[in-house]
């Protein structure tokens, strides 16, 4: 999973605790890293909000909508298996992450990973 958050956002500090939990519980364990959007001294309060750390990087706001995309909204969470992008949850409409949609995309994985 890559996510773009900004750290002290409310909507990707909910998003994260998401996906603490559904890794915590799912067979595939996905690895996280997440770009967040400036304010570097807000992390580690994101990470114990949260309640867990996960490798990351924070970019300067310019860096981070470039690779991000000037009309994405976060959070951002992209999903990949093998260098493919399998998913891309973004914003708060219908595009929006849920760990129910994010369980239910890990589990067309495995089945994949199956065959």
């Amino acid at each position: 999973l890559l996510c773009f958050f900004s750290p002290t956002c409310d909507h990707c500090q909910a998003a994260g605790k998401e996906i603490v939990q559904l890794t915590a519980k799912s067979t595939i364990k996905p690895k996280v890293h997440i770009a967040f959007q400036e304010e570097p001294e807000e992390v580690p309060n994101f990470f114990k909000i949260i309640g867990k750390e996960f490798t990351h990087q924070v970019f300067e706001i310019r860096q981070f909508m470039k690779v991000f995309g000037i009309s994405n909204d976060v959070p951002g969470i992209v999903l990949l298996w093998n260098g493919n992008i399998i998913k891309f949850y973004q914003g708060n409409g219908d595009a929006a992450f849920s760990k129910d949609k994010l369980a239910k995309d890990l589990k067309e994985i495995e089945r994949l990973k199956k065959q």
